[in-house]
């Protein structure tokens, strides 16, 4: 947890993380949400922390387009993979 990644186009998301840098990332997160649309994903900042799950990054999920940075919050039991 807290361990800062290279966030890059193919990739599978390692853990639930944030994203702190963009380069035009988006998500593929129907494996745990059903949802076939790529979700874009923006950067953490003061307004989107807490209020929408733009700038979280869920592991065992796909990046579909772009790079970027992420910092790990939550992994095994306590991710929302781990949860199902």
């Amino acid at each position: 947890m807290g361990d800062i990644y290279q966030v890059m186009q193919g990739m599978e998301i390692p853990a639930d993380s944030i994203l702190i840098k963009s380069d035009g990332v988006t998500c593929d997160e129907s494996s745990l949400t059903g949802e076939t649309k790529e979700l874009e994903k923006k950067v953490i900042n003061a307004q989107n922390y807490h209020l929408n799950l733009d700038c979280t990054l869920i592991g065992k999920t796909f990046v579909k387009k772009g790079s970027g940075l992420a910092m790990a919050v939550c992994v095994g039991s306590r991710s929302r993979s781990g949860m199902i």
